[in-house]
C-alpha cells in the first residue's frame, strides 16, 4: 500500500534564483515498509509552460519573451523592409503564438512580467517602415496583449457560465460563494 507522509524536518536553504530564504519540506513515499524520498525540483517544464515552486510565471513570461525575440530576429534577418500589412500577418502568424501559448495557465499579473510581454510587442512593431518614431498606442492598432488577455478570459467565463464548455459549474458556484463569504469579491 502506498502512502505519502509529509515529514516535519524542515531545512532552511538560500534560495539562489529569488535571493531569499525558504523552508524545504521533505516528502516520503511509503511501498512495502520502505521509506523513499520524493525528488522536489524548483522549476519544472510540463506541456511547454514553466512552472517553479512557488508558482511565479516570471519564468515562463521570460522564457515567451525571449523565443519572440528569436522569432523577431529570423524576420529581421530575412526582411530588410516589412509594410504595415505584411507585418501584421508575419506577427500574428509567427510572433503572438508564443507570446500567449497556454496563457490561461499562466496569465501573467505581475507589473514586471506584464511589462516584459508588452516591450516585445512594443520593440516589434518598431520593425515596420515609417512606424519608428510613432507612438506605441498609433503604430498598426494591434490590441495590447494585456487587452487580449481580459478578452480571453471573458470569452472563456462565457463559455462556462453557459455550459459550452462542459464544466460543473456548480463547483464554481461555491466558489464564488465562498470567495464573497470571506470578503473577496475581487
Amino acid at each position: 500500500m502506498k502512502s505519502i507522509d509529509k515529514t516535519a524536518k524542515s531545512i532552511v536553504a538560500f534560495d539562489s534564483i529569488n535571493y531569499g530564504v525558504y523552508l524545504d519540506t521533505r516528502y516520503h513515499i511509503t511501498q512495502d515498509k520502505q521509506k523513499r524520498d520524493v525528488q522536489s525540483v524548483h522549476l519544472e517544464k510540463d506541456l511547454g509552460v514553466l512552472t517553479s515552486a512557488d508558482l511565479a510565471v516570471s519564468h515562463q513570461c521570460m522564457e515567451a519573451a525571449s523565443k519572440t525575440w528569436r522569432v523577431l530576429g529570423m524576420v529581421r534577418r530575412q526582411f530588410k523592409e516589412l509594410d504595415a500589412q505584411s507585418f501584421v500577418i508575419i506577427y500574428k502568424g509567427f510572433d503572438i503564438p508564443h507570446l500567449e501559448y497556454a496563457i490561461q495557465a499562466w496569465s501573467p499579473y505581475l507589473c514586471r512580467d506584464i511589462d516584459c510581454m508588452e516591450k516585445v510587442q512594443r520593440r516589434a512593431t518598431k520593425m515596420v517602415k515609417g512606424f519608428y518614431k510613432l507612438p506605441y498606442e498609433t503604430r498598426l492598432k494591434l490590441t495590447s496583449l494585456e487587452k487580449r488577455r481580459q478578452r480571453g478570459d471573458l470569452i472563456e467565463a462565457y463559455k462556462i457560465l453557459t455550459g459550452k464548455e462542459g464544466v460543473d459549474t456548480s463547483v464554481s458556484s461555491q466558489w464564488i460563494r465562498i470567495g464573497t463569504a470571506q470578503g473577496n469579491t475581487s
